[in-house]
């Protein structure tokens, strides 16, 4: 296994570039760099993944599994965060206009893509004569449950996007209001979870959603201090790294604790890009596919563990997985983006009805 993560690692560092000293990126933040931060991320949820598909005994498997134990769901991190900073930069540029959006443009795009996901999931489900029973299947198109497929983050990013559009319904241009009571609905849906008995990756990362909506808001005084000099970067790194360090030996102990520690995780790795830019076509390519790549590597590691693949062939299941998780997601990618094409043209192709 950590043959595949020194492969990941390398990938990372394939046109790597380093701020000169003095100076820094402006476009940490941009689309184009925070899709290559994902790409790494996602890659590492495919191999957390496929290892609990195979047998992990060997010298090296213990090193990755030392690895994967420390890392725990920070490696989801980075989607919350960017996520929510995204939509509060989109609500910031656009207005009010659009929050109104985000039902059709936000839920209604991540939901039909589950929708289609689960038929497939029912589909090999049939193949490989799996049961899941009726009360699972049907919720599973809401992704309260699954039947073969990941289900948490879809389910949480349909419940934080509804967040938000009730926030800044209420609120509109008051957007630090619209930021909060965000976050206090987050902070109830983790309450919630927990009450639940859910268990804990359903909700120890949420909090990062709106984290990543109080950095938009925030970044640029965060900026006039840290950008001044390479000094006050290193101060900053220098104080955050031993409370994550700290943090990292409390986090099982509740939910604040764990929070906070994804947090401080997710916040370094952002002063990190400030100085260091992780960029690369391959890790865009997987950044901008992310659905694809999370929701569908199960339908080829399900089908290979089914007939005993992942258990005889432990190195070639996870390669064999990989490259037919790659094509999924590109038809899948290429299907749903037509489909975004015919119904969102036709939608603003509609003449608007006069009062």
């Amino acid at each position: 296994m950590l043959i595949f993560l020194m492969f990941i690692i390398m990938i990372a560092f394939v046109g790597l570039k380093a701020a000169k000293p003095g100076e820094f990126f402006d476009d940490y933040m941009s689309k184009e760099n925070t899709t290559a931060i994902n790409g790494i991320f996602v890659l590492l949820i495919f191999l957390s993944h496929a290892e609990g598909y195979v047998t992990s005994d060997g010298i090296l498997d213990t090193a990755y599994l030392t690895f994967k134990d420390n890392m725990l769901q920070l490696i989801v991190v980075s989607f919350l965060f960017y996520s929510g900073y995204g939509i509060m930069e989109s609500i910031k540029a656009k207005g009010q206009a659009y929050v109104r959006s985000i039902p059709a443009k936000r839920f209604f795009k991540v939901y039909y893509r589950l929708f289609l996901c689960v038929c497939l999931f029912l589909a090999l489900n049939l193949i490989i004569k799996k049961n899941y029973g009726l009360k699972t299947t049907l919720l599973a198109f809401t992704g309260w449950t699954g039947i073969g497929n990941s289900n948490w983050y879809i389910f949480a990013i349909l419940v934080l996007y509804v967040f938000v559009f009730i926030s800044f319904m209420i609120f509109g241009k008051r957007h630090w209001l619209g930021v909060i009571l965000t976050t206090l609905l987050s902070a109830a849906y983790v309450v919630l979870q927990m009450k639940l008995g859910r268990k804990g990756w359903n909700y120890n990362t949420i909090m990062l959603f709106p984290t990543g909506m109080i950095f938009s808001m925030i970044k640029e005084p965060i900026e006039n201090i840290i950008k001044r000099n390479d000094a006050l970067w290193f101060l900053s790194v220098g104080i955050l790294f031993p409370g994550f360090s700290y943090l990292h030996c409390l986090y099982p102990k509740n939910i604040i604790t764990y929070s906070l520690w994804a947090i401080l995780f997710m916040v370094i790795l952002v002063l990190i890009t400030m100085k260091v830019q992780i960029s690369n076509p391959i890790l865009s390519w997987f950044g901008s596919h992310v659905f694809g790549m999370y929701m569908l590597q199960r339908i080829p590691m399900n089908l290979l563990s089914h007939f005993g693949f992942a258990e005889s062939h432990k190195y070639a299941f996870i390669a064999v997985s990989f490259a037919a998780t790659v094509i999924l997601s590109y038809f899948f990618e290429l299907l749903t983006g037509k489909i975004d094409g015919l119904i969102f043209k036709r939608a603003s192709a509609k003449p608007e009805k006069a009062a």
